[in-house]
């Protein structure tokens, strides 16, 4: 090698074939064009799973956005998953969920959100690297052709040293940073209209019947006491 050639070209470590300690944290912004399916509303939550080496998921929820009217929640929500990298199978699987359907084993829309690139990158770099901020297409195999929600998100992977000397919580729990994750305080009390048309109309049906017997007792004493006042002139 040339001594010129050397200058320009100073050498570099070539990664190891081990894998290396990372954390990838994820944050869920919000939902949108989630199909409501004859439905007046729907109670949205979003769902992410990882897959480690040994074929074992990490699974992680978000709070729900209760009662969403148009198919769009908030979350602003925080999920910190420890990886290796180079992973076996670098992908994050995203879920859109209806709240009121948990009996149900499928999800409203999902996607697979590949990280392989953005693996590779931050391993090379060995230092915090940011996944920019963007709307994930959700789809399903039984509407196919069809858009199934999105899903905004961003995400940023660190090396285990770097992640443990900046520390963030999970959800909107402290350390919130980096981004800092604004309380949601909107839809976030749970109202079954259904079962409040139910218990109403029960009530209203128990009141009516009430006020029906009501009146037949009314009736039945007003007799009596006609009957009583006739023997009472005739004596």
């Amino acid at each position: 090698m040339r001594a010129d050639y050397a200058q320009l070209h100073p050498p570099y470590t070539l990664a190891s074939a081990e894998p290396d300690e990372y954390q990838l944290r994820v944050v869920i912004w919000r939902v949108k064009a989630v199909p409501l399916d004859d439905n007046s509303s729907i109670s949205l939550f979003v769902r992410t799973i990882y897959q480690l080496e040994d074929s074992s998921e990490i699974v992680k929820d978000t709070d729900t956005h209760y009662n969403s009217t148009d198919g769009t929640a908030v979350y602003n929500w925080r999920m910190v998953f420890d990886v290796l990298i180079p992973a076996q199978i670098p992908v994050l699987k995203l879920q859109i969920w209806n709240y009121a359907l948990l009996s149900s084993t499928e999800p409203i829309g999902e996607a697979n959100f590949d990280l392989t690139a953005d693996f590779f990158r931050a391993r090379k770099r060995q230092q915090h690297y940011r996944v920019p901020r963007m709307w994930v297409r959700c789809s399903h195999p039984a509407h196919k052709g069809k858009l199934r929600g999105t899903i905004e998100i961003e995400a940023s992977i660190l090396p285990r040293e770097e992640a443990e000397y900046t520390p963030v919580g999970n959800g909107r729990d402290e350390p919130n940073r980096d981004p800092f994750l604004p309380a949601v305080t909107t839809n976030r009390t749970y109202i079954d209209w259904q079962q409040i048309g139910e218990t109403v109309g029960a009530a209203s049906s128990a009141i009516m019947s009430g006020l029906k017997w009501t009146g037949v007792w009314m009736t039945v004493a007003g007799i009596i006491a006609l009957v009583i006042f006739v023997m009472f002139l005739l004596k």
